[in-house]
């Protein structure tokens, strides 16, 4: 370089260190700063152009590249690198490769092999490589890029270590967890021992760790972890984090649940801080600690924590990007664990979609999407559509990962279960075996999913009889589950059933029990933790999906135990777990809503009471958009799954709010026999009547009930076991129906239904309880469609009513609360409401009134309808006015306030406005849609009834009652509604639901069949006695079957004379029966009715 006057003059030239000439500058206006002019050649060692560069005082004009061989390049290696990378950092792994694959070849052409970039672009290309699932190929770039480094800058540099720890991370993903152990440590030792600066080191060290943790090798994953937090800079806020995360994880593996809980939370806590509530870093925090609560147990609270990262990354990160999958497949997986078997589909689906669209459709993630879509088709029964699905994600995960990939035993292990369910056992050995080698040779034995392996192919042996090797390995499963998951663990409480199956099966009742009793100590912990956050829908499917099956496989062990040769005192402890497990579980989704919904307004909290009422308000939209054309739907924007989604969050959070203010969940807590004993007066008996599966090595279509029997003078709950419940609920039940039937009007006697659902219960009472009086019965099964007083004992020439008291229970723990229940605040409550004679054929044109003090009688007979679904018109029951003329007669001279509502004003509108009467009677038409009725109606080709889609008939129990009231009919002909009528006119259970009915003592169901609905084991009758429980009605008085009309207002009379003076609910309904006998003998007429209370 030259100077004039100190200043650059002329043509500038430099040189590589072996004399060739590198770049030739036309002129430097200036060194400082540096600003070129002219044309700039900068050459290859071999002498040739490299590229020729143009600028004007300074600024750089225009750029030419040329190819190793002097040929012009179409383009150039760094912008191709600069696009690649911009798509990476978009998120366009597949347009990146692409991308880089041209980066490479060009790279090829403007380097020699000793360049950097050229080892650069290769490094490059595994990377992506390695995301996109292209293993193979990843390998193979990873190796060259190794080697060009090695070649350019030598194994001293990051670079080269880079590599290796590329190969390493492939190597985890493909489940060669050796193979990435090795690598791991010659990347640490080239850290340590060659003193190389590479800024990844805890990374390293991080990764290695998690291998340990992999491998099972957890005293080496402790220490590195203790290294990671020994080195840390507690000041540096972005190390501390790490320091918090690493911490962590050595919690999580000395098994302190606590203080990893606590080193999350701070985690949480400075991530929000530091990188702000909207950062896809809190979001991977997030999704962290839903993963930690998952593993340990505590799915309820993982959920929350899932839809926040979900949320976060959806905002942020858009709905196709990777991690937004990650997370929607982590959820997709919780709700498969509660037994949310089609949210789990809708979910996995996406993932799959935004996996196929991102990846291609041979990627091992999708294959993994695959896999999991598999699960939920074999647990809903489509055992070949699964198969398929698996077969597919094998080939992929085959070919890109090998056969020695954990992966790939997920999906040999799946695909074992389908061979199995098929009946190819041969098929599914094979399988089952090859999983359980490579879990055990990639993963080691201590490892959760080499006990999944286990379970499996004890479960096989066991189907196959060979129950030896089935205890061997199930007990092996089930110490590895306790150690790696912890004992709430579902997989762990699952595991518990299983092993106690096997020695239930062979007859050793000692082990089956304690390992039943293990379980049960347990599973109200589980109960709880998962209940807090699920809404009824939720806590439905996993009851009976994760729970109930534990309960139901004890029952058939109860009767084998008490059965065999055993004596009876070594039955008394297995009794008492049984009724024990009837008081935890009987009606215990609707406890869980009634409390909640108690705790909210008891606890003042005006924040809280505003949430409930909003969650009330978005229901009542849900139902009345439940009944509008699709079409109308969309016009309004109306989405109705998106609307549900909303309602059930309103639901999790009212239950989780709600627990804070109770100083102990009661629907939870664990009750005995004995309390019920103790709360037994004089002559009283308790019955917790149990309908469950037969199960014999398997699950056979044989049911069998339990009456377990209690008494002040008790020792344990007595059985009576009735082994014939399939004849029970076909001709027993067909045969009470005859003499309970409009057919029956004369009052032939039923001399059979006793001794089928009575006379063994009877004999035992007798003989354990001679004084008794009084029995509180907690139906299930088939007797809840049956009144119990109406059975006719031949033996002593009476009804049960005339010999026992009999009084129905939801569960017998109810009689624990007796001592503490109040009467209904009549501050609080409004006057008698009486509804009637509604004017189905119109709409009313003031829907909304007052209602009268007196209406006048008519004498038309009534009329009934056959066929609601077909549009045809609903006949007028002109008695139903007389009969509220008659109850309002009563009342007024008993000078009890009521209004009465017939005609235009007996409209839904009036019935929903009504707020806590004191009683709700209900007169009119009402139905329930059985299956055969929705069959029917599918099959003629209709899509909707009254507005609402057939198919949320069938899905939702509670649509299918309901009572019909003024412009009903013009509803079901399709009449268009005026715009000041709300309502449709059908009042189904689920709106019943919504009523404001807290503080009232009665609703009385004057009409057809309002007992019915579908009966949920365990649970009860979905239909209108649920929903006016739920709304909050002390009792329901409601009929069984379709009643005589004259004799219903008879009863009805009786009823309101008896209780207008004392106000005693069950003395009236007492008094109501024994009147009516005397001019309808037949238990067709008086039996109709039954009376059920909270």
């Amino acid at each position: 370089m030259k100077y004039l006057d100190s200043k650059p003059t002329g043509k500038v030239y430099d040189y590589f260190k072996n004399g060739i000439l590198q770049t030739e500058i036309d002129s430097i206006i200036s060194e400082t700063p540096l600003k070129l002019h002219g044309k700039i050649i900068i050459f290859h060692q071999n002498k040739k152009k490299h590229r020729t560069q143009y600028y004007v005082s300074g600024k750089l004009k225009n750029e030419i590249y040329f190819n190793l061989d002097g040929s012009r390049a179409l383009t150039s290696w760094q912008f191709l690198e600069n696009k690649g990378q911009k798509l990476y950092r978009q998120g366009k792994y597949k347009e990146a490769l692409n991308v880089f694959r041209l980066a490479n070849e060009q790279a090829k052409k403007e380097f020699t092999e000793k360049n950097i970039n050229y080892a650069l672009s290769f490094h490059n290309l595994a990377s992506l490589s390695r995301i996109c699932g292209k293993y193979d190929n990843a390998e193979r770039y990873f190796k060259e890029a190794n080697f060009y480094y090695k070649k350019s800058v030598g194994v001293n540099h990051p670079f080269y270590a880079s590599t290796l720890f590329g190969l390493a991370t492939l190597n985890f993903e493909k489940g060669e967890y050796k193979k990435s152990e090795a690598l791991n440590l010659k990347v640490l030792r080239l850290i340590r021992f060659k003193k190389i600066k590479y800024l990844n080191y805890k990374t390293v060290i991080n990764s290695l760790a998690t291998v340990y943790k992999v491998l099972g090798k957890y005293k080496k994953a402790e220490t590195l972890y203790s290294e990671i937090l020994q080195n840390i800079n507690r000041n540096d806020t972005v190390s501390y984090l790490g320091y918090l995360y690493n911490l962590y994880q050595l919690y999580t593996l000395k098994g302190r649940n606590k203080k990893a809980e606590l080193a999350l939370s701070k985690s949480r806590y400075l991530h929000k801080i530091y990188y702000s509530e909207n950062h896809p870093k809190y979001a991977a925090i997030l999704n962290s600690t839903a993963v930690f609560y998952s593993d340990i147990g505590q799915v309820h609270k993982s959920e929350s924590f899932f839809l926040r990262a979900l949320k976060i990354r959806e905002t942020v990160l858009g709905v196709e990007h990777p991690s937004y999958a990650l997370t929607l497949n982590s959820l997709a997986k919780l709700y498969f664990t509660l037994g949310q078997h089609s949210k789990a589909k809708l979910y996995l689906e996406r993932v799959a979609n935004i996996l196929k669209k991102k990846f291609g459709v041979e990627h091992p993630n999708y294959a993994i999407a695959l896999n999991n879509l598999a699960q939920v088709a074999e647990k809903v029964g489509h055992n070949n559509e699964a198969k398929q699905k698996l077969l597919e994600a094998k080939k992929i995960l085959r070919q890109y990962s090998g056969v020695t990939n954990s992966n790939y035993a997920i999906i040999l292990n799946n695909l074992g279960i389908i061979y199995s369910n098929l009946l190819d056992y041969h098929k599914a050995k094979l399988l089952y075996e090859e999983a359980l080698n490579i879990r055990k040779e990639r993963l080691g034995v201590r490892h959760p999913l080499y006990a999944t392996s286990l379970n499996t192919l004890s479960t096989f042996y066991f189907k196959q009889g060979k129950y030896i090797k089935a205890e061997k390995l199930q007990l092996e499963a089930l110490s590895v589950r306790k150690k790696s998951l912890g004992e709430t663990s579902l997989l762990y409480t699952e595991s518990l059933y299983d092993i106690a199956i096997v020695y239930q099966t062979i007859k050793n009742y000692s082990e089956s029990f304690k390992f039943y009793k293990e379980y049960f100590k347990i599973i109200d912990k589980v109960i709880i933790n998962n209940f807090l956050n699920l809404n009824e829908e939720g806590k439905r499917e996993f009851l009976f999906e994760k729970i109930i099956i534990g309960f139901e496989l004890y029952n058939s062990f109860s009767y084998s135990l008490f059965t065999s040769s055993l004596t009876i005192p070594k039955s008394k402890k297995v009794l008492s777990q049984q009724y024990n497990n009837r008081l935890l579980t009987k009606s215990l989704l609707f406890n869980s809503t009634q409390k909640t919904k108690e705790r909210i307004y008891t606890s003042k909290n005006d924040s809280v009471i505003n949430l409930y009422e909003q969650f009330i308000a978005k229901r009542i939209f849900y139902n009345k958009m439940l009944q509008l054309p699709i079409a109308k739907r969309k016009k309004r924007g109306v989405n109705l799954e998106k609307l549900n989604e909303e309602i059930e969050d309103l639901e999790k959070a009212l239950a989780r709010k709600s627990k804070d203010f109770a100083k102990e969940l009661e629907e939870y807590k664990e009750h005995t026999w004995k309390e019920v004993k103790h709360s037994l007066k004089k002559g009283e008996v308790a019955i917790e009547l149990i309908r469950y599966r037969w199960y014999d090595k398997r699950w056979t279509d044989t049911v069998h009930y339990a009456a377990l029997i209690v008494t002040p003078k008790s020792r344990y709950p007595y059985p009576v076991f009735l082994k014939n419940g399939n004849f029970l609920e076909g001709p027993g039940f067909a045969h009470y129906q005859k003499y309970t039937s409009g057919r029956n009007k004369i009052g032939k006697i039923d001399r059979e239904s006793y001794t089928r659902f009575w006379q063994p219960i009877q004999q035992q009472i007798k003989q354990l309880y001679p004084e008794a009086k009084s029995v509180f019965v907690s139906l299930d099964g088939v007797y809840h469609q049956i009144n119990l007083e109406t059975l006719w004992n031949p033996a002593t020439q009476q009804y049960l009513k005339d010999e026992l008291d009999i009084r129905l229970v939801s569960n017998t723990k109810d009689l624990l609360q007796r001592s503490q229940r109040v009467a209904s605040n009549a501050v609080n409550q409004t006057p008698i409401r009486v509804f009637g004679f509604p004017e189905y054929d119109k709409y009313s044109r003031n829907p909304r009134s007052g209602g009268a003090t007196q209406v006048a009688s008519s004498s038309d007979p009534f009329r009934r309808f056959s066929d609601l679904m077909n549009g045809q018109p609903i006949p007028k029951l002109a008695g139903t006015q007389r009969e509220v003329s008659k109850i309002l007669t009563l009342l007024a001279d008993r000078q009890i306030s009521a209004r009465g509502f017939v005609g235009a004003d007996a409209t839904e509108e009036n019935i929903k406005a009504s707020r806590s009467p004191r009683v709700l009677h209900l007169a009119t038409h009402g139905f329930f849609l059985e299956n055969k009725d929705l069959n029917q109606a599918q099959n003629r080709g209709l899509m909707a009834f009254a507005g609402t889609e057939i198919k949320h008939y069938v899905e939702n129990p509670l649509l299918r009652s309901g009572l019909l009231w003024t412009g009903a009919q013009a509803t079901t002909q399709q009449k268009p509604r005026p715009e000041n009528v709300a309502e449709n006119g059908i009042l189904t259970a689920q709106e019943a639901l919504n009523l404001n009915l807290d503080h009232t003592d009665l609703v009385v169901l004057s009409a057809c069949e309002t007992g019915k609905g579908k009966i949920q084991n365990g649970e009860g009758v979905y239909g209108f006695q649920r929903a006016f429980l739920s709304a909050g009605a002390k009792s329901v008085l409601m009929s069984l079957w379709k009643v005589d009309d004259t004799a219903n207002q008879w009863f009805m009379q009786y009823f309101y004379e008896s209780w207008a003076k004392g106000q005693d609910v069950r003395k009236a309904y007492r008094y109501a029966q024994r009147k009516l006998r005397v001019d309808y003998p037949s238990p067709y007429y008086w039996g109709a009715f039954v009376l059920v209370g909270r």
